[in-house]
């Protein structure tokens, strides 16, 4: 089960200014390996000095773009620029990237002082851009959220651009200025945590981040920004959203986050059941406020 985002942290972040957009730029990056489209056509801008993370499961692209900027890999196609100056022909010494990968520590130290130090070199070269890959997941939980604190507070700091990947969203939605959702090797959405958790723009966003209810609904009508829908015999008011286009009656998913449920005494609403039985969809939407 996906750990519950904290609504409390999502609300407090914010993304920098916009002024800084494009320190770090992909122009329709992509990369294959054989038969494999690890990253496809990705166009992203990474502002100067946030912390900017990556976020998908496994085979999702994420580690992929990280070494295309990086310049361990060359794309296939498309353009990486790193304040202002192309470098998708410049090898990574001359990037003045600073990089923490998962595999490459010293070995005699605890967990933790291994990541100090490998995070201590990453930054002694006072790296214009700090590429950071999953460099927590072998930590304990206390431990893995002391250093996410040390991170935010070192970065803070130094105003150092940061690239941070992971597969753990609650990291993610924690320590992030803003989040790229990957799967499959394509960028799915790009948001602060708020944004990202309450306003996903597809199907596989809203129901990777965050523990999520999925009610079987059906679809009476729409009608302009507002839409009708059925849960058994109660009527629900909604966003039109991704409902356009559907015809009245077509079944539908509407997506809820558990904090936003509320048990109400017997009698005032309509009868509700739980189940898990799946039946064909054709169009989903969902509803975070």
């Amino acid at each position: 089960m996906k750990n519950r985002a904290e609504t409390s942290g999502i609300e407090q972040k914010s993304a920098p200014p916009a002024g800084g957009q494009g320190f770090v730029r992909l122009e329709g990056v992509s990369k294959r390996f054989g038969d494999v489209v690890a990253l496809h056509e990705a166009t992203l801008d990474v502002r100067r000095g946030e912390i900017l993370t990556l976020l998908g499961p496994s085979g999702g692209g994420k580690t992929t773009l990280l070494n295309l900027v990086a310049g361990f890999l060359l794309p296939d196609s498309g353009a990486i620029h790193i304040a202002g100056q192309p470098v998708t022909g410049v090898p990574p010494y001359r990037r003045e990237i600073g990089v923490r990968l998962e595999d490459r520590r010293p070995r005699q130290l605890s967990g933790g002082q291994q990541q100090r130090v490998a995070l201590a070199r990453a930054l002694a070269i006072s790296p214009k851009v700090l590429l950071l890959d999953e460099p927590f997941s072998a930590l304990d939980k206390n431990l893995r959220g002391s250093m996410q604190l040390e991170l935010k507070e070192i970065q803070r700091k130094l105003g150092v651009t940061t690239i941070f990947v992971t597969h753990d969203q609650s990291e993610a939605l924690s320590l992030s200025d803003r989040i790229v959702v990957l799967s499959e090797g394509r960028i799915r959405q790009v948001g602060t945590p708020g944004e990202i958790y309450r306003r996903p723009t597809e199907r596989f966003v809203a129901s990777f981040v965050g523990d999520v209810n999925v009610l079987r609904a059906r679809l009476e009508e729409v009608d302009g920004e507002a839409a009708q829908i059925a849960i058994g015999a109660a009527k629900l008011a909604v966003p039109a959203g991704t409902l356009r286009g559907c015809a009245p009656g077509a079944p539908v998913e509407l997506f809820i986050r558990p904090e936003q449920l509320r048990l109400a005494e017997t009698g005032t609403r309509p009868p509700a059941r739980v189940s898990s039985r799946p039946i064909p969809i054709r169009a989903v939407m969902w509803i975070f406020t």
